[in-house]
């Protein structure tokens, strides 16, 4: 047997590179090692076994319900010959409509926004960030939603027609304009993670050997843009690169695990999921009174709560500019205790499951508008709060309102390029679908 030819779903290779990491970095912790978003030298304090058991609820609960639910070949459509070259004259209609739209996102980001500041290195990328100011929610949305799912609806198009040449141009063309659009903030990997949404329905299977020389790429690619924007030489980047993946990824949820078994007393929890409604909301609604000093706002979002538990209630932290990966392992230590957490991770399994669960019904019933949410929901939300926590990252009202706004812009796509939004039949010719492995 081939073992790299062996076959994995690109969905579960995603989720094995978010949820593996924080292991390695909480061993790492254990032994010794310096934190990167912590002040503390590591120490054993059974941070790792805990992960490891969460990770075991979690996978469990995913495993089963994906058996219990996921759906037979037999419940799928009968396929239907298509016109090839009038499916093929629609993807370029398309596709090179997606490009425009993408182009203009990217002018708007650098020149509107302000991003070709970071990009010259006249401002870091946190405090970009944080002083996007009212134009916040519209540059949020084009970068998170916008420009990696009108790739997604490209990529599901492809998936139709028979490929030439200048169609699998184009794709590409399309991969590369959202992977730079959604770069020009700074963040290493951000461009890596707004091209997964089409990866995982371009590609929703892949060989081993093709998972490792993909992640080998995003590595130098990640090292790239350390070297571009933290000013780094190439051996500093590299170094950088593994310690963020590795030590960065998991010494925050060491440090709630290790703030548990010292004092076990938190900031309170449930308060942070006002947070669901969106800041600028709350605040009009009263929910919260948003000033300038950190302890007005900052118990009411759950990045800030865990920020100052991981920085030792410093009252000069700016949780805004900080980059705290405290895992929905850390979120459940900190709202339900233990084992409490083990709740959190049985949910986190649940939630991994039904995204899957929509992608895989939108990819068999040809939805293409289904298909690019449920891509986007697992490779921006559902990552974001396996990564980072805070259940309200899950789905609050700006999301929910971003989530729209590419909804009807996707119809309008589709409109132009006179593709149907809701089509039952399952393609004939092209790239063929899940195969047998991925199920």
């Amino acid at each position: 047997m081939n073992f790299l030819g062996l076959r994995i779903a690109t969905f579960n290779l995603i989720l094995a590179i978010v949820t593996l990491p924080p292991l390695a970095g909480i061993l790492l912790m254990e032994n010794e090692a310096q934190g990167l978003n912590v002040a503390d030298v590591g120490h054993p304090n059974g941070a790792s076994l805990a992960y490891s058991v969460h990770l075991l609820v979690m996978f469990s609960m995913y495993a089963l319900v994906w058996w219990l639910l996921r759906p037979s070949e037999t419940a799928c459509p009968t396929p239907v010959k298509r016109d090839a070259p009038n499916q093929q004259r629609m993807f370029q209609r398309l596709g090179w409509s997606a490009l425009l739209v993408n182009i203009g996102v990217g002018f708007f980001l650098l020149f509107v926004v302000g991003a070709a500041d970071v990009v010259r290195g006249v401002i870091g990328k946190g405090e970009f960030r944080a002083n996007l100011g009212e134009l916040g929610v519209i540059a949020f949305m084009s970068r998170d939603f916008i420009s990696p799912m009108v790739c997604a609806l490209v990529a599901f198009v492809y998936r139709d027609c028979e490929p030439r040449p200048r169609d699998r141009a184009l794709l590409l063309v399309n991969f590369a304009v959202t992977f730079l659009v959604t770069s020009v903030w700074g963040a290493k990997a951000t461009g890596i993670l707004k091209v997964m949404p089409a990866l995982l329905l371009v590609v929703p299977t892949t060989s081993l050997l093709a998972a490792i020389i993909l992640a080998g790429g995003g590595f130098v690619t990640a090292v790239c843009f350390g070297m571009l924007y933290e000013d780094l030489g190439l051996g500093d980047a590299v170094s950088f690169v593994m310690e963020r993946a590795t030590v960065g990824a998991g010494d925050s949820a060491w440090k709630i695990w290790d703030v548990r078994e010292i004092t076990d007393a938190f900031p309170p929890y449930w308060p942070t999921l006002v947070s669901a409604v969106g800041g600028r909301l709350a605040s009009a609604l009263g929910l919260f009174v948003r000033r300038e000093g950190y302890d007005d706002w900052y118990g009411y979002d759950f990045s800030a709560v865990a920020t100052l538990v991981t920085k030792e209630y410093a009252g000069t932290v700016e949780v805004m500019t900080s980059n705290v990966t405290a895992t929905v392992f850390g979120e459940g230590v900190i709202a339900l205790g233990i084992p409490g957490f083990l709740v959190m991770s049985a949910l986190a399994g649940l939630v991994i499951a039904v995204n899957r669960l929509a992608l895989r019904s939108a990819e068999k019933r040809r939805r293409p508008l289904l298909a690019i949410v449920a891509a986007n929901f697992f490779a921006f939300s559902t990552w974001s709060w396996l990564d980072s926590g805070g259940i309200t990252s899950l789905l609050n009202l700006p999301h929910l309102l971003s989530y729209v706004v590419t909804i009807l812009l996707a119809s309008w796509l589709l409109f132009i390029s006179r593709m149907s939004w809701r089509r039952q039949e399952a393609p004939t010719v092209g790239t063929p679908l899940l195969s047998e492995s991925s199920r």
